[in-house]
């Protein structure tokens, strides 16, 4: 049975990060700001880190970035890292996350 992931707090914070996303290996990666980071009590029960990134979605509501919210997340890079740059990461370890 799938375990949801139990959220006990928000941080209003990007800690110098933003979420990235890749449709596919052709296309681009995109990028959307983190509006902040929630706190997922039963992190080890669902084999889930311990933080997970907030951001917008289509109807700019905050959504956990995740790959059940959005099948294209990748994971979080610095804020100075380049389209090209977070492409080459993901492609080397497979998911930055």
């Amino acid at each position: 049975m799938a375990k949801n992931p139990m959220i006990s707090s928000v941080c209003p914070e990007d800690f110098g990060l933003k979420a990235a996303f890749l449709k596919d290996k052709n296309s681009p990666v995109t990028f959307k700001p983190i509006v902040g980071w929630v706190s997922i009590g039963n992190y080890s029960e669902i084999n889930s880190r311990s933080m997970a990134p907030l951001v917008l979605d289509d109807m700019s509501y905050p959504t956990m970035a995740s790959r059940s919210s959005f099948p294209d997340f990748i994971g979080v890079v610095s804020k100075s890292t380049n389209a090209s740059d977070a492409k080459k990461q993901h492609q080397n370890v497979g998911a930055l996350e």
